[in-house]
């Protein structure tokens, strides 16, 4: 029987209008529940069409051709190999970045020990005492032509003006802080001293020792007891 047919032989019954209403409304509410069930399993279906077209196309992009069930196969293999790669390229980055950091700390070092090597040779200090003393401030060391300073001072006046460090003065400046013979000389293009005897060394007549050189002398005779 057709659904409007029956609901007007309802109609007909003693009080069946009421029924007839009540019967209406829960039809509808029942339509109205079956759409939203359609609405939600064709979204779950465009998802579902859309989630396939995904894993295709990331099967091959990672070199997997063929349907969902090909990707899903070969996938986990693929990423595993994937992910091993990435892994060695980021462990091979740290190691690189480690290096330089390293290579960075040497030329840092080696930067740092001729700078106070050059002080010290310009201040006239001994360079281990000065890099045991003052090398934490190796920055704050500043060569200007043949003066050395550590702030506004020379560096022995920064010395003798620190109560600790003075007392280390006798081992920072053995030669009472005189440069080195040659340091500071600019007359010279080399700065060498110059090598070879002086002149006139060769000279007899302006060496007093010259005259006896080579001379061969006898021992004296023994003396004889005379009766």
């Amino acid at each position: 029987m057709d659904y409007s047919v029956a609901l007007a032989a309802v109609r007909g019954l003693e009080n069946g209008a009421e029924l007839a209403s009540a019967i209406e409304g829960k039809v509808s509410e029942l339509e109205t529940k079956n759409y939203q069930v359609i609405g939600e399993k064709r979204t779950e279906t465009q998802k579902r069409q859309a989630m396939q077209q995904a894993l295709e196309s990331i099967g091959k992009s990672i070199g997997i051709e063929g349907d969902v069930d090909a990707v899903l196969d070969n996938a986990q293999g693929k990423i595993q190999n994937l992910v091993s790669e990435r892994d060695a390229a980021t462990s091979e980055k740290e190691t690189l970045e480690q290096a330089k950091l390293a290579a960075e700390q040497k030329v840092s070092e080696f930067q740092t020990a001729a700078k106070l090597s050059e002080a010290a040779t310009k201040a006239g200090a001994d360079p281990k005492v000065l890099t045991k003393l003052l090398g934490d401030k190796a920055g704050d060391i500043a060569i200007d032509g043949d003066t050395v300073k550590l702030g506004d001072k020379s560096l022995k006046e920064y010395v003798e003006g620190d109560d600790e460090l003075k007392l280390f003065i006798p081992s920072l400046f053995p030669d009472g802080g005189t440069p080195a013979p040659g340091t500071n000389d600019k007359s010279t293009s080399s700065g060498r001293l110059p090598s070879g005897p002086p002149a006139g060394a060769n000279d007899n007549k302006t060496d007093p020792l010259a005259g006896y050189v080579g001379r061969t002398y006898t021992p004296p005779k023994a003396l004889t007891k005379t009766s």
